[in-house]
């Protein structure tokens, strides 16, 4: 069977598209020895894989656009399993290779081909340009562990696949930086670690796990019949805990405490848990027969990303095996029709536009909490699907909103902070019930907070 090593160099030298310069050595007198790929770019150049843009110029920090690295990716992928490149130019250039690529299942759709492909883009591609065997696993990388791909993320399975089989690395911090181009520089280094096994890096990474990642819904995978609710308490920096374990069609355990997240441990962590058995009667009543208020405990989060129970007085805490529900998002469609068209609708100024906004405010308030459990929900998703909603708007659309905006999150704010002397507006347009039934529920404050507070940073980074 051919070396790898010889089989990639033609191809590479060919598909990089750069000035022909290979040499034995690097002369280029912009890659300094101290920089961190200057053995990547000596390593790649002697073994004739890619070529400076000239005599003396390697331009470690120029871009590879979308179309070059898909000739590249179906080049590699040809000679790998064919033995041979067959691949030529087309018109445009690139097209027998994008074919190529989708053929084979490389690439599922179409770029921006002269444009600048970013890292997730390229490293994607490039984690369906081999047979699998080429990928083999040397690092432990729990999902989720790279600070900046989320598991679930778009291409997260592209990119922790290079990650664990060591061709990809991050910064010093294991940050992927997936939406920033990738440059010369970091190219090289990834077809030097793709050709050469002996390149490739080993390190581990373990999910840091952060406060964050215990809030949201829970439920017993053992019992099927056991939920648990953490949500981040009034009381800062405590969380309210519950969880509701049914034993019959009219009788419930109860189990409550008011936890706080150890840093050094990265458990959820209480004193003072409290138990109490929920009996429904036949008239809708429910009464509580309390058991004990003084249980200590803590929740934990394994690297599979089960949550297990350790209760000092529930001796069946043990059994629990809990598993994170995804919430979803609302649709861009949704907030379209249920946020900003309804909040845009108000017209301030105008006869009757103070009643509108309190319709509009109960309304917001409902499809947040009781609706859609933002508070719980899939925040990258959400902030994702804000952005797409947000643009598909008109500009008079768009300046609707942003008038009513403002002075909607300034009445929500009043009404919290005093009900009494703020419900007059409520109460005259008819949705002062639904205001007081909805206000009290901690999980309506955070759900409003987490729909409001996305919206004033939507198309910024990520929000946690």
């Amino acid at each position: 069977m051919p070396n790898f090593k010889t089989i990639l160099a033609a191809v590479l030298c060919a598909a990089v598209l750069t000035v022909p310069v290979c040499a034995a050595e690097i002369s280029f007198t912009d890659v300094a020895e101290g920089a961190w790929y200057y053995q990547d770019v000596k390593a790649a150049v002697e073994e004739g894989l890619v070529n400076g843009r000239s005599e003396d110029a390697f331009c470690p920090d120029e871009h590879m656009t979308c179309a070059e690295a898909v000739k590249l990716a179906a080049c590699m992928h040809e000679k790998k399993n064919a033995g041979a490149v067959t691949l030529e130019n087309g018109d445009p250039w690139y097209a027998p290779y994008v074919e190529y690529a989708k053929t084979n299942g490389i690439i599922e759709g179409d770029y921006a081909w002269g444009d600048p492909i970013v890292r997730e883009d390229y490293m994607a591609i490039f984690a369906r340009a081999l047979p699998a065997e080429e990928y083999a696993v040397i690092n432990e990388i729990a999902d989720g562990a790279l600070p900046d791909v989320p598991a679930g993320a778009p291409n997260a399975d592209g990119i922790y696949k290079l990650a664990r089989a060591g061709i990809v690395q991050g910064d010093e911090n294991r940050n992927i930086n997936p939406g920033s181009p990738i440059r010369r520089c970091e190219v090289t280094a990834i077809l030097t670690r793709m050709m050469n096994p002996d390149a490739r890096v080993r390190y581990t990474v373990k999910k840091t796990v952060r406060a964050a990642d215990f809030t949201g819904s829970w439920q017993d995978s053992t019992s099927q019949r056991a939920s648990l609710t953490i949500m981040a308490s009034e009381e800062y920096p405590y969380y309210d805990v519950r969880i509701l374990w049914g034993s019959g069609a009219n009788s419930a355990g109860e189990w409550t405490m008011k936890a706080s997240f150890d840093d050094e441990t990265g458990r959820m962590t209480y004193e003072n848990g409290a138990m109490a058995y929920l009996t429904t009667h036949e008239n809708g009543e429910i009464t509580r027969d309390e058991k004990w208020a003084d249980a200590k405990g803590s929740f934990a989060i394994g690297a599979d990303g089960i949550m297990t129970w350790e209760d000092s007085r529930e001796e069946r805490s043990g059994e629990f095996r809990l598993v994170h529900l995804d919430i979803p998002a609302p649709t861009p469609e949704e907030l379209v029709e249920n946020y900003f068209k309804v909040i845009g609708g108000i017209q301030p100024g105008t006869a009757g536009s103070s009643l509108r906004q309190a319709q509009a405010i109960s309304s917001t308030l409902s499809f947040a909490g009781l609706g859609h459990d933002l508070w719980a929900a899939d925040i990258p998703a959400l902030r994702e699907n804000l952005l797409t909603a947000w643009e598909s708007l008109t500009e008079d659309e768009q300046k609707a909103f942003d008038e009513s905006f403002i002075p909607v999150l300034t009445q929500m704010r009043d009404a919290w902070e005093d009900w009494d002397a703020n419900s007059g507006p409520f109460m005259d347009a008819g949705v002062g019930d639904a205001m007081m039934s909805l206000m009290p529920l901690r999980s309506s404050r955070l759900s409003w907070d987490v729909l409001t507070s996305n919206t004033l940073t939507m198309g910024n980074t990520d929000g946690d």
